[in-house]
């Protein structure tokens, strides 16, 4: 095992090529990559900061990660992750997050602790590009004074949007990393984006986007599917390019190669991605088919659209209206054109029929996480022969029926929430309830129903005999414990955001 120093920087919504605004390719990234390894077709699990992240970190797709935004957070007992992996084999990890948001959602990273920042900063502050760098020259500046024989791993979050001096600081925090320590001979450095943004030459401008109140997550055009990633490691080649396509889940494994760390092989299955060391010596056989998807929104929301980026072609589907688009590729976002599926038929069956397979297997992830999840003690399966799924969204319902059919051969019966014309006399054994909202209708629903028992399970598949509103609040109080640990007082603004986000509900 290497024992290297990893320093991961991620700057927020920067595309892979230099464009006239504030979302350009920085110019840290060419002087950098004159002492790496620069791949050239880099494509992103989401146009989504939370999304993308939590998909690098564990080289999973991130549809498989979640089913909703807002209670989205990584269960770091079932999904391997790179934190988690390090910290076990003696790493110290240190992470300075930008957003209170994504330092609250992202809970596998582990954070920079209180007593190394400089005074009079907060959790719940935002944190631009030159606060981020204050905190980290606090810290280590303190840490000097400290031996230790431990590796460290940062994960520095950076801002491209309005912010001229972003290349600067990057560069500056490079340098001051270097000054201590963090070298070529001792330090893997990765420096890339999360994900794109779309091009205002094609249209769509920040302004648009606000007036329209769109987000720039659901385009899968290549301006913001795209990335750049950066490489540097002790021994690797330099100003070397790399230009088959690879995908952000690639990270992960090839950073645990080049540490030379072997997993557990149960733990093997569940990361996708694959190490790119081949890639780099130029060894092994190359897919020039390959296929890699990208996912804007998770499973149980609204305008979910997903897309297959390859080599020529790119197929993009939209859930809500069941829709494809088919597009031709090339090196280039200016080399994207729309092209009419009937005149391709070949290429768009090919694509088509890849999409579909991804996503039985989304599927079929889901309903493995499900089965991990449930609580034997609540649901013994045993004890129930006729069971009805009351569902929201119907994606949530075939992933609980495809576990519970896993489990044990039932009688499994679904119905959709809204069905106001519900008068099925039957007697349920067991009815679970899939809804993140115990209103009146499913409260008027219920009284139609039979059954003897009733569960409900949100969309992080948790499992309770009532709904979960104050064990919501407790989980999120658990699952961030780390936050308030250190700074106690968030307790309150949690409290706050929470009740600001029901008035707004």
């Amino acid at each position: 095992m290497k024992n290297y120093n990893l320093v991961w920087i991620l700057v927020d919504s920067v595309r892979k090529y230099y464009s006239d605004d504030d979302r350009s390719r920085i110019k840290i990234m060419d002087k950098f990559a004159k002492n790496g390894i620069e791949f050239k077709n880099v494509v992103t699990s989401a146009p989504s900061t939370i999304m993308s992240i939590s998909s690098m970190m564990t080289s999973t797709p991130a549809y498989h990660l979640g089913r909703t935004y807002d209670e989205f957070w990584l269960d770091k007992n079932y999904f391997v992750n790179l934190p988690s992996v390090l910290k076990k084999y003696g790493w110290n990890n240190q992470s300075i997050i930008m957003l209170p948001e994504i330092r609250e959602k992202l809970n596998f990273l582990d954070l920079l602790k209180k007593e190394y920042w400089p005074e009079n900063y907060s959790h719940k502050d935002h944190w631009n590009n030159k606060d981020v760098f204050n905190i980290l020259k606090n810290a280590l500046e303190k840490q000097s004074s400290v031996k230790t024989e431990k590796p460290c791993f940062w994960f520095l979050d950076f801002n491209c949007r309005q912010d001229k001096e972003t290349s600067n600081i990057v560069e500056d925090s490079i340098d001051i990393l270097k000054e201590y320590g963090f070298n070529s001979d001792n330090t893997i450095f990765v420096l890339c984006s999360d994900h794109g943004y779309p091009d205002p030459s094609s249209g769509i401008t920040p302004e648009l986007l606000k007036k329209q109140n769109l987000t720039h997550d659901i385009f899968m055009t290549d301006d913001n599917i795209m990335i750049p990633l950066i490489f540097s490691y002790p021994g690797c080649k330099k100003n070397h390019k790399v230009s088959p396509l690879c995908s952000t889940l690639d990270i992960m494994p090839t950073i645990l190669e080049i540490l030379e760390i072997e997993i557990p092989n149960n733990d093997k299955k569940k990361i996708h991605g694959t190490s790119l060391l081949n890639y780099i010596n130029e060894k092994g056989i190359i897919n020039n088919n390959k296929k890699i998807r990208v996912d804007a929104r998770f499973l149980n929301q609204d305008n979910r659209i997903s897309a297959l980026r390859g080599n020529n072609h790119k197929i993009v589907y939209y859930h809500d209206p069941k829709k494809y688009e088919f597009f031709s590729v090339g090196q280039s976002h200016l080399d994207e054109k729309k092209i009419d599926i009937e005149n391709n038929p070949q290429a768009f069956n090919e694509f088509k029929t890849e999409f579909i397979k991804s996503e039985e297997l989304a599927l079929d992830a889901q309903a493995k996480y499900l089965i991990f999840r449930l609580n034997n003690k609540i649901l013994d399966f045993n004890k129930f022969s006729d069971i009805l799924i009351i569902y929201k969204n119907k994606l949530m319902s075939d992933a609980v029926e495809k576990a519970i059919g896993k489990l044990n051969k039932l009688n499994v019966s679904t119905l959709d929430i809204s069905d106001n014309q519900y008068n099925n006399k039957k007697i349920f054994d067991l009815i679970i309830i899939i809804s993140d909202d115990y209103n009146k209708n499913l409260k008027n629903l219920l009284s139609k129903i039979n059954y003897k028992k009733k569960i409900f399970m949100d969309n992080n598949m948790n499992v309770s005999k009532r709904f979960m509103s104050i064990k919501k609040f407790l989980r999120n109080l658990y699952n961030n414990k780390n936050l308030y640990i250190q700074e106690p007082t968030l307790i309150f603004w949690l409290i706050k955001n929470i009740f600001m986000r029901m008035i707004k509900k």
